[in-house]
């Protein structure tokens, strides 16, 4: 019930953690298409308010017009004028082209900017989790010898785990799914012992069961059953 309790408080105050330091979530990542809707919106604003703005003194006889005639005459247009309505035209397309452009700079710039936050953002849950593993980490040897504690109130000689929630609750050790014999034996008053290919020795090492019990490797080759006996042998 206490590591229960402990368990509960410790993952809470990672979560806490996760919400306050998290640099995007929900509400402060950038929403792609809210970003290209919002500059595509801001820039087809302005640009039809400078078109006007030209536009209607050419109709009117205006000033503006020499300048949209340059400003086509710079992006290639060396012999533009303003002459009719078909010139205009032109003037709007190219102006919307422009502004296509610039959406999708836009639009590149805020997703690199969630890519960047989001990497930021996963590797401060990674070391919440790394801590909040430390924190929670289970006793496996208490567990390994209150089973043998209660196999020899039983009169039971032996407890031969083999891979699944029971080797992982006693042990921390999770095998890969395969073929190949694994099991650990608790015997009453012996330390355990743990019956396992010689290519999971790395694997079972790198766990807590690596410092908790023998190990007993074997090879392809080997005939498991000896070798299986061999083992029971060694944790008498």
């Amino acid at each position: 019930m206490a590591i229960e309790q402990r368990g509960k408080q410790t993952i809470d105050r990672v979560t806490d953690e996760l919400v306050a330091t998290s640099i995007i979530g929900p509400r402060s990542a950038f929403d792609l298409r809210s970003v290209a809707q919002v500059s595509a919106a801001i820039l087809v604003g302005l640009f039809l308010i400078a078109f006007m703005l030209a536009f209607l003194p050419w109709l009117l006889s205006g000033a503006a017009t020499a300048a949209v005639e340059n400003l086509m005459r710079q992006v290639g247009f060396s012999k533009f004028t303003a002459q009719n309505v078909g010139d205009w035209v032109l003037v709007f397309l190219i102006g919307l082209v422009a502004i296509a452009f610039f959406v999708v700079v836009a639009t590149a710039l805020a997703a690199v900017a969630n890519f960047l936050a989001g990497r930021v953002s996963f590797r401060r849950f990674r070391s919440a989790v790394v801590r909040a593993n430390a924190e929670m980490a289970f006793d496996h040897a208490e567990r390994i010898a209150r089973a043998a504690g209660e196999a020899a109130a039983d009169g039971i000689d032996a407890l031969i785990v083999t891979p699944g929630p029971d080797l992982i609750y006693l042990a921390g050790y999770d095998p890969p799914p395969l073929e190949r014999l694994t099991a650990l034996i608790i015997r009453p008053g012996s330390d355990p012992v743990l019956v396992l290919p010689e290519l999971e020795r790395p694997r079972a090492l790198q766990g807590p069961i690596g410092t908790l019990a023998d190990l007993a490797p074997w090879r392809d080759g080997d005939h498991r059953t000896r070798w299986f006996a061999r083992s029971w042998a060694t944790a008498r």
